[in-house]
């Protein structure tokens, strides 16, 4: 008597775990330090004008900023491919070097700026709307002039400086004097920051064609140290409004005129020696100053 042996196969269901290298290059897709830094700024602006302190909002404006922020920078990964992958400090991105197709790093951009534009809505429909413009004004106009002109470091301290901005409306409801004052800050701060990037790049972004510096016979214009010196001084008029609009005490200013004084200093060194040690000096000051003063606004709160 013969016996079929029947055989009972089983589905087994894989779970698709994404490896260490999958999450670095998210993080390098997204540019998690530089989202991390404007997601802060946005935060401490909260802090600082906020009347009555709403853990939700905090929440909402901490993840709906940080969402906006990193499709913005996918879609000027995308928009970057090719310079990218010329360049050093660059070429190793995932879209650059063609570990991530454009079209995934474009679903991708979608559904955060979904996400982002939602949840900035749910703290104030302008807040929702600051988002979105900085994201046009960053991908769509910045990202195209660093092609064609040293301006286009003017038109990104725009939506560079909305962060502050955002993060005030998310907390009042509307466009202040206040709000306008840290988004200022943050405008002026950017120009010594950038002019040392593109003073120490220079080489590498020339060869991806950007002209992120003026240039003078094939090289760096001398006058960006002036150019440093200026937007540094104009930010040492402005660092003592928030006394006068009462959000400040006087500790918090005086502390943060002896900082801006500091930063100015550095900026006063690179116009002068206009070399590498000058300018990595002032570009890691820039790296301190914000977070710095903006802690002192902070604690020093009227």
């Amino acid at each position: 008597m013969k016996y079929r042996k029947n055989r009972v196969e089983s589905k087994v269901t894989t779970v698709v775990v994404p490896t260490k290298s999958v999450w670095k290059d998210i993080a390098m897709l997204i540019k998690f330090r530089l989202t991390a830094l404007v997601v802060m700024t946005s935060l401490f602006s909260y802090l600082i004008v906020a009347s009555n302190f709403n853990w939700l909002e905090f929440i909402f404006l901490s993840m709906g900023g940080f969402a906006i922020t990193s499709a913005a920078n996918i879609l000027n990964e995308i928009l970057e491919k090719e310079p990218d992958s010329l360049m050093s400090r660059t070429l190793d991105r995932p879209v650059a070097a063609n570990r991530l197709s454009v079209t995934n790093a474009l679903l991708l951009s979608g559904v955060l700026l979904v996400i982002g534009i939602l949840m900035l809505g749910m703290l104030h429909p302008l807040v929702s709307f600051l988002g979105v413009l900085s994201l046009v004004l960053y991908v769509f106009l910045y990202t195209p002039m660093k092609r064609y002109t040293p301006a286009s470091l003017v038109v990104g301290a725009i939506p560079g400086a909305m962060p502050m901005l955002i993060g005030a409306v998310a907390a009042q409801k509307e466009i202040t004097m206040i709000g306008m004052v840290l988004f200022t800050i943050q405008f002026l701060w950017q120009f010594p920051h950038f002019l040392a990037i593109g003073f120490l790049g220079f080489e590498d972004y020339k060869r991806a064609g950007f002209k992120n510096v003026p240039e003078k016979d094939g090289q760096v214009d001398r006058m960006i140290g002036m150019h440093a010196m200026i937007y540094t001084a104009f930010l040492l008029g402005i660092v003592i409004l928030p006394f006068n609009l009462n959000v400040v005490t006087i500790w918090g200013v005086g502390l943060g005129v002896v900082l801006t004084v500091l930063y100015l200093l550095t900026a006063f060194l690179f116009h002068l020696k206009f070399d590498r040690k000058t300018a990595l000096i002032m570009m890691l000051s820039s790296f301190a100053y914000l977070p710095l003063i903006l802690t002192l606004f902070w604690i020093f709160r009227a």
